[in-house]
């Protein structure tokens, strides 16, 4: 087994940084394939695809140290948005950090929605293409699934640059606003419990 623990709660400033690490190497990988060659090679669409993956990774992990900081914590396997929300609404409580997250991937048009169509699409079409001409730039698409949705603005790297500076965001608005979630999942709670006495 590696030194790594699963998650037991909601990371820090430091912890977050060596979370984003591994996607900051790959896009500064992806940022020299993209400069040596203005070419969509596998190295590059593999570099894309690990950023992307290892964002998406550092919210999950962030999810489950917030699910663990609940009395009754769901399964690390179960740990989603979803049965969170569920989570939360079976004891009749809200949660700020779950609202954060659902702004961010409303469909169509959340930032963490279109992160979450490329690594979904990802394994069936290409992150990255020639844009406009064999001789333009290379792109970044909204949803590899989707042709007709077109390109990301700007290059790949600043993309993926900027979705590092949000995911470090909310993984911030996790971690400040994970407290008093749980502290009204407790309360929810308790007043479940006396009504059912």
């Amino acid at each position: 087994m590696s030194g790594r623990t699963v998650t037991q709660h909601v990371p820090n400033r430091a912890e977050v940084d060596d979370r984003i690490a591994g996607a900051r190497f790959q896009i500064e990988t992806l940022k020299r394939l993209l400069e040596s060659e203005n070419a969509v090679r596998p190295e590059a669409e593999s570099c894309a695809n690990a950023a992307v993956d290892q964002l998406l990774q550092s919210i999950t992990a962030a999810l489950n140290g917030f699910n663990s900081m609940l009395p009754d914590p769901l399964p690390a396997q179960r740990v989603s948005r979803r049965n969170l929300r569920d989570q939360f609404y079976s004891v009749g409580s809200e949660s700020a950090v779950l609202q954060d997250l659902d702004g961010a991937a409303h469909a169509g048009d959340g930032w963490l929605w279109y992160l979450e169509q490329k690594h979904d699409g990802a394994p069936f079409g290409h992150l990255l293409v020639k844009s406009d001409s064999s001789d333009g730039p290379v792109a970044m698409v909204k949803d590899p699934l989707n042709a007709s949705g077109g390109n990301e603005s700007g290059s790949p790297v600043d993309y993926l640059n900027s979705a590092v500076d949000k995911v470090v965001e909310i993984l911030t608005q996790i971690g400040d606003k994970a407290n008093d979630d749980v502290m009204h999942y407790r309360e929810a709670q308790r007043r479940q419990a006396r009504r059912l006495i």
